[in-house]
């Protein structure tokens, strides 16, 4: 995995991921497209069914990775979060 390019669309980044979420992620891409440029904002339960199929799509990539890349994973996302001024991650509110 990785960081997409800076200009990437939505579908492009659905495109290159991992082949066991890609449906998964190609659909939820197409949905927030939908929603973004919708005349309206999407009701509570759109929202809500929305964020569930992301944790699907999550744990479809999480399945097709070894261990030690799941940690690595964890690790990265710990180590960009913000400091404290005595340069200890913030924690989560």
């Amino acid at each position: 995995l990785g960081p997409p390019p800076p200009a990437a669309t939505r579908r492009q980044i659905a495109a290159a991921a991992p082949a066991a979420a890609r449906g998964l992620i190609a659909a939820l891409a197409a949905r927030s497209d939908a929603a973004a440029f919708a005349a309206r904002a999407p009701a509570r339960r759109e929202a809500e069914d929305y964020w569930q199929a992301v944790a699907q799509a999550e744990q479809a990539v999480k399945r097709g990775l070894g261990a030690w890349r799941r940690l690595r994973g964890r690790l990265a996302i710990r180590f960009r979060r913000p400091k404290t001024r005595q340069g200890r991650p913030a924690l989560a509110r």
